[in-house]
C-alpha cells in the first residue's frame, strides 16, 4: 500500500477490490504514522508495518503494538499536504455529512460553510473522488466516509478546535444555550439517550467570564470542554443538520466516538442510523 498510509487508503482498498467490503480490513506498510495508527483502530482497521507497530485482532486474540519509530529506510513519501483526513480538509467533510444537498452546490458555497477557501474545498473534493468516497457522480458514500472522518477526529480536527478545559457542574449547563450564542455537542446533545456526565460546548468566541460565574475550574478532572465553532449554517437547504442549541449531528457522532466509552459508542451508532443509510 505505498511506503506511508493514511486513513482514506482504507477505502482505496475497498474500491479495488469491492468483495473485499464484508471482510475484515488488514493494512500492511512500510510505516504507519501513529496519528493514523489511531484513526484505524477506531475505524476496526487491522494494521501491520515494517516497524512493528500493530494492531490485529482474531477470535481471542489481539496484538497491539504501538510507538514503534519509523525506519531510516522508510521515506516519508510524497502525500498530498495533510491528507484527507488533516484538519482544515476535516471542515469540508464535516460540511457535506452535515448538509449533504451542499455537494451539489458551488465551491464558493460549501467553503462558506466549511470556514475554508474555495482551492481547499477543490483539493478535498478530489483527494475524496480518488479515494472512492463518491460514485463519481458527486453522491457521497456517507457512512464510509463518516466512520473515517469520525475515526481522525479526535487527532487531527478535535485538538484544533479547542478553546479550554473546565471542572464544574454538569446541570450548570442546562440553559447556558438559551442565547443561541452556544451551541451543545457530544453527551449535552443526546439527553434523550443517555445521563450526561461530560459537557461540550461549541461557541464562536467564548466569554470567560461565563466560566467564573458559574464557578468553573482549570485545574481537575475536566467534564467540560469549549470548543471553537468553525462553520456557517447555509442558507437554502431543505433538510436541517441540527434542532435548537445542538451542533449538527455528526459532530456529535465525533464526540461520541472519540471518548473511546464503549457505552458512548453504542449510542453513536444509534445516532449514526438515525441519519445514514448503511445498506
Amino acid at each position: 500500500m505505498g511506503e506511508v498510509v493514511r486513513p482514506e487508503d482504507e477505502a482505496n482498498l475497498h474500491r479495488v477490490h469491492p468483495n473485499l467490503r464484508d471482510l475484515p480490513t488488514m493494512v500492511w506498510a512500510d510505516y504507519v504514522h501513529p496519528r493514523t495508527a489511531t484513526a484505524f483502530r477506531n475505524a476496526d482497521v487491522q494494521y501491520v508495518d515494517k516497524a512493528g507497530n500493530a494492531s490485529v485482532h482474531f477470535g481471542a486474540v489481539y496484538i497491539d503494538v504501538q510507538g514503534k519509530p519509523r525506519p531510516d529506510s522508510v521515506s516519508k513519501g510524497s502525500r498530498v499536504t495533510g491528507g484527507l483526513f488533516a484538519a482544515k480538509k476535516a471542515q469540508v467533510i464535516f460540511a457535506l455529512l452535515a448538509w449533504p444537498e451542499l455537494v451539489h452546490r458551488s465551491m464558493r458555497e460549501i467553503a462558506e460553510a466549511a470556514g475554508v477557501s474555495p482551492a481547499l474545498v477543490h483539493d478535498t473534493l478530489a483527494l475524496m473522488r480518488i479515494s472512492g468516497y463518491d460514485d463519481h457522480e458527486g453522491n457521497l458514500q456517507a457512512s464510509k466516509l463518516l466512520d473515517h472522518w469520525a475515526a481522525a477526529y479526535a487527532t487531527t480536527l478535535g485538538p484544533q478546535l479547542e478553546i479550554q478545559r473546565y471542572v464544574g457542574d454538569i446541570a450548570s449547563l442546562e440553559d447556558i444555550s438559551l442565547s443561541g450564542q452556544i451551541l451543545v455537542g457530544g453527551e449535552t446533545a443526546v439527553p434523550d439517550l443517555l445521563k450526561p456526565t461530560t459537557g461540550t460546548l461549541y461557541v464562536a468566541a467564548f466569554d470567560h467570564a461565563i466560566a467564573v460565574r458559574r464557578r468553573w475550574r482549570t485545574d481537575g478532572d475536566w467534564n467540560i470542554f469549549v470548543r471553537r465553532k468553525f462553520w456557517r449554517e447555509p442558507q437554502g437547504l431543505g433538510s436541517p443538520a441540527y434542532v435548537g442549541n445542538r451542533v449538527p449531528w455528526p459532530l456529535v457522532y465525533a464526540d461520541l466516538l472519540s471518548s473511546g466509552d464503549p457505552r458512548l459508542r453504542e449510542v453513536a451508532e444509534q445516532l449514526k442510523s438515525e441519519h445514514v443509510e448503511t445498506s
